[in-house]
């Protein structure tokens, strides 16, 4: 009776193979089993059924009987296992879900020099950093990128793609995070909100006479120490950036190019662009969610403590590190999925993979025969040029708004990121949309974007008459002439000849190279309260009061006095405007680079476009 049972158990573990066979053979056997027992309690001979059962069964494999308890449950789990499996890869593994699982991962991996430029204006505050130690930070990025997308590209040609792109991700993400961890090792910056007298105002300034009282003497040797151990910490902050952004631009080298050719691999030529177009759109649609939660995190303060400064204050200080706290472990968690594809797709599995031995006498090759390529050529040094102007330009465009309109690091975030930007994901999806439907060939899709680029050459003029009148700070040079003047000179008598913030510039010691701007009741800007020759802070309402050069109310509040003026929103729709026509030119161009020869050198082209 056993027998028997692992026979039929075998016939259905094989069911699914050949189902319209087996249940043949299942049928057949019972019936010959049911007959077999009739006659054997009857007494009659058994001997032809046993020959029919045999015969049955003989292309079944046979058990044995010391496996049933060891064999029949890994049986169970394999088909429930491979069943599992069928549904997942049937619904999920396909190359749809491939490009929007690589989107999304592209937007906390390629992201990290937009979210850097949204949050610069922070960062220098908190760790005292000049323009062009920022810029290197930015730059330092496409350092990494340019110095490994060739030789990544080329030498992971013929890896096991989604693998790759996952790890990757794994090691962008711990590099996001090295990037937060200054936060957590340095200093924080603190405001005093510790209010004396319930609220009541505080002295701001000291007579002249008081320098030479040895009580301020020890206090500014212990602002010196200060000043130095604030040094040391900028230094060390700088340094974990530094780190944090060059392994950034190194891990995401690779990734473009592998995922246009595992596209290039499992679709069909003429759906190649618009799949394409979707992956660059999604990798600008990026930007647009940096920058809004960069907008987002600038109007939380840095430590995530109630303070009375505002968004609006100079000495306000957004929280920077959130962001890379946020990309980093979802660049992390975006990595899992990626693990689960395959080589090649499943509807493309027959078709033959096209190895070849990689060596670097191949590379040098290869890339000998792209330089006798004019038109290769040509195409990438007109990615070349547009790529450089648009590099330079979108990591400090927040800062240059900040400056040049005196806006609010959260309002210039979420306006980059809603105007230029945004336009430029839908461009890209555009484009690609736009070469895939009409199925544009090689020529045509050059044509196509000559002509874009030739619109956008009328547009690159108009940002520069795009301005706004800048105000004037009320600040004097005579600190430093009176200090640096070979006569001796009688306070009094300069002092007939001074206007009310130079008095008050050198009566209050008033420091030249302290910036806190205060806007006064009378509409005039000042350097800092010192120069508007305010007496009092109100640490409360934050205001200053007893301002001697403020007309008649004599207060003023933080900050730059504001003009009315549209300059920005102008700036911005020009900039949509050239984004978008800019991107359409640029997803063709990628088009084109596919089609001219997407067997062998896809993924060398792709990596060397973007090194441009």
């Amino acid at each position: 009776m056993l027998k028997h049972t692992l026979i039929l158990h075998n016939i259905l573990m094989q069911t699914d193979k050949n189902p319209g066979n087996n249940f043949q053979i299942i049928w057949q056997y019972i019936n010959y089993l049911d007959y077999f027992y009739f006659a054997e309690t009857l007494g009659h001979s058994t001997d032809h059924l046993r020959t029919k059962m045999n015969k049955t069964t003989e292309a079944v494999p046979s058990y044995n009987s010391n496996d049933i308890e060891t064999h029949r449950p890994r049986k169970n789990i394999s088909y429930f296992h491979n069943k599992c499996w069928s549904l997942f890869s049937q619904r999920l593994i396909s190359i749809k879900v491939f490009v929007i699982y690589v989107s999304l991962a592209n937007i906390f991996v390629h992201s990290l020099d937009h979210y850097l430029g949204s949050q610069i204006t922070a960062i220098e505050k908190q760790f005292n950093l000049q323009s062009k130690s920022s810029g290197i930070l930015i730059s330092i990025n496409d350092v990494g990128f340019i110095c490994s997308v060739l030789v990544l590209g080329y030498l992971l040609k013929n890896c096991h793609r989604p693998r790759v792109l996952a790890i990757t991700n794994v090691t962008v993400g711990l590099a996001i995070l090295i990037c937060a961890l200054p936060y957590f090792i340095t200093p924080h910056p603190k405001w005093n909100t510790n209010q004396n007298n319930n609220g009541a105002n505080r002295t701001m300034w000291t007579d002249f006479k008081s320098t030479q009282d040895p009580a301020l003497n020890t206090s500014i040797e212990c602002n010196l120490m200060e000043e130095e151990s604030f040094t040391g910490s900028s230094t060390i902050g700088y340094f974990f950036i530094f780190i944090g952004m060059l392994l950034i631009g190194v891990g995401k080298a690779a990734r473009f190019p592998l995922a246009i050719a595992y596209i290039d691999e499992n679709v069909d030529e003429a759906h190649t662009g618009g799949y394409v177009g979707i992956l660059n759109g999604m990798n600008c649609f990026g930007p647009v969610v940096v920058f809004c939660l960069g907008g987002y995190f600038s109007k939380q303060y840095v430590t995530l403590e109630k303070t009375s400064l505002k968004p609006s204050d100079p000495q306000w200080i957004g929280a920077w590190w959130l962001g890379f706290l946020t990309f980093g472990f979802a660049a992390i968690l975006m990595s899992v999925p990626l693990f689960l594809f395959p080589r090649k797709l499943k509807e493309n599995e027959n078709v033959p993979e096209k190895k070849k031995t990689l060596s670097f006498k191949d590379m040098i090759q290869t890339f000998y025969n792209m330089a006798k390529n004019p038109l290769l050529i040509l195409i990438l040094g007109h990615i070349g040029l547009i790529i450089f102007s648009a590099s330079g330009t979108l990591p400090f465009i927040p800062k240059y708004f900040e400056t040049q309109f005196k806006w609010t690091s959260w309002k210039t975030n979420i306006v980059v990121s809603t105007t230029f930007v945004l336009m430029s994901s839908i461009g890209m999806i555009v484009g690609g949309v736009i070469t895939s439907f009409y199925k544009m060939d090689l020529r045509k899709c050059l044509k196509f974007s000559m002509v874009l680029v030739t619109f956008d050459l009328f547009l690159v003029w108009i940002p520069i008459f795009i301005h706004c009148p800048q105000t004037e700070l009320e600040v004097t040079d005579f600190l430093q002439r009176y200090a640096d003047s070979p006569t001796p000179v009688t306070l009094q008598q300069d002092l007939n000849q001074l206007s009310c913030f130079q008095i008050s510039s050198l009566k209050l010691q008033c420091n030249e190279h302290d910036y806190e701007p205060v806007c006064g009741a009378d509409g005039r800007s000042f350097k800092s309260p010192c120069y508007a020759g305010c007496q009092y802070h109100n640490i409360k309402t934050n205001t200053f009061s007893n301002c001697s050069c403020v007309g008649k109310t004599q207060m003023a509040k933080p900050g730059i006095c504001s003009n009315t003026c549209y300059g920005g929103i102008y700036l911005a729709l020009v900039l949509s405007i050239r984004a978008f026509i800019s991107c359409i030119s640029f997803s063709s161009v990628i088009t084109a680079l596919i089609k001219m020869d997407s067997c062998t050198a896809t993924i060398w082209y792709a990596g060397r476009q973007h090194l441009y």
